[in-house]
């Protein structure tokens, strides 16, 4: 690579509501792949003690880490205040200091732009790409938010969504069309396999279901699927369920599990570095949420060869097709999970092939080179990009 052709990237993270989540991976891999090919490469994202490590990870690469003062930690409001303006004000001068090729800015939702510190940002960018990582048709934007978004999504070179559905709800949820815009998929985090995972043994005759996401009430819906299995006739069959992940709800969820008589066939696994050791010893990945995108989770799961049971929310009806490689029902409520789950369970000797079928899908959707495949999205080189990105014009 000649210096000529080396480029200036900025990539600004949004995402707040935790140290990490669902929404980090694709900029993160993006970055360190950038870093990689040469490119000069800046992060600004919100200090959090517990991202200290990544940072040390980006840092070593040769990355420029911006640690944005982080409201979540003050004391009271003016102090909150306080943060943001200081975190819009760092930003500012970030843009100003230095001209960037592309700068990246990557949304946990669909509109943090539209808040502080970010939205006084756009007249200072040129060109930008505007990643979104969900939707929520029960909080649609404000008309002065709908209005700013808007333009957000008018001026960027691409609009990139885990879900097409992000794109297809805007109108619902700001009341506009998004001409520009393109489906992207998270990275997963090991390698792919090039043939399906073997199918684990039956331990004590027990299959074993698996859920990895955060532990929250009311996107995840955990509490909804322990109360369904606390019903007599799933307490008599053999299965375990592992929930991985933390969260806030996690001290309710635990008095629930306990309440219910579940403790030993409902286990909290807590945060786990290694899915695929996690995924190789389950059978069926669970993802009965109200809230969704695009789950790694579920891609995950696929490339192991583990067939999902899944709500009707986010892409995942793409991916998963009745009696196939999975199971999709409507809602996250009691009753239709206990009906979902009942007719998977009828058909478990069929779950070994519906996760081979399973493997089949992840290996047609999937982009693999991934970095590859989407670091010339970003960079504007497009002529040779396999069809699997879906674009909307």
């Amino acid at each position: 690579m000649t210096m000529s052709s080396k480029k200036n990237i900025l990539i600004i993270s949004t995402v707040n509501g935790g140290p990490w989540g669902g929404s980090e991976p694709f900029w993160f891999v993006m970055a360190l792949s950038l870093i990689n090919q040469g490119h000069k490469i800046t992060v600004a994202w919100f200090d959090w003690p517990e991202r200290q490590q990544r940072n040390e990870t980006l840092t070593a690469a040769g990355c420029q880490v911006i640690k944005l003062p982080n409201h979540r930690f003050a004391s009271n409001k003016l102090q909150s205040l306080v943060c943001k303006w200081k975190a819009a004000s760092i930003l500012k001068k970030t843009l100003t200091d230095e001209q960037h090729d592309v700068v990246i800015i990557s949304q946990g939702g669909y509109s943090d732009v539209t808040r502080a510190p970010f939205k006084a940002l756009r007249p200072a960018l040129d060109r930008y790409f505007l990643v979104c990582h969900n939707y929520n048709l029960a909080k649609p934007a404000s008309n002065k938010h709908a209005a700013l978004l808007k333009q957000w999504m008018d001026g960027a070179v691409l609009n990139l969504g885990d879900s097409q559905r992000i794109f297809s709800n805007m109108p619902a949820m700001a009341g506009f069309e998004v001409s520009n815009s393109a489906v992207i998929l998270n990275p997963i985090g090991f390698e792919p396999a090039v043939s399906p995972e073997a199918w684990p043994p039956l331990q004590n005759e027990n299959f074993i279901f698996m859920m990895f996401a955060r532990l929250n009430f009311s996107s995840k819906a955990q509490n909804i699927l322990v109360q369904t299995l606390a019903q007599d006739k799933w307490k008599a069959k053999n299965w375990t369920l592992w929930l991985y992940g933390d969260g806030p709800d996690r001290a309710a969820l635990e008095a629930l599990i306990q309440s219910t008589g579940l403790q030993h066939k409902v286990l909290l696994k807590g945060h786990t570095d290694d899915v695929r050791s996690a995924l190789s010893q389950g059978h069926v990945l669970l993802q009965l949420t109200h809230l969704d995108a695009m789950p790694i989770s579920v891609v995950e799961a696929m490339s192991m060869a583990r067939p999902c049971v899944v709500t009707r929310v986010g892409d995942m009806p793409d991916w998963i097709s009745d009696d196939f490689n999975g199971f999709v029902t409507d809602s996250a409520t009691v009753a239709a999970i206990d009906t979902v789950l009942e007719k998977a369970w009828q058909t478990r000797e069929n779950w070994q092939e519906m996760g081979q079928n399973a493997f089949s899908t992840f290996k047609q959707k999937y982009p693999v080179p991934y970095e590859e495949f989407y670091t010339r999205l970003l960079l504007g080189d497009n002529s040779t990009l396999p069809q699997r990105l879906e674009t909307t014009e």
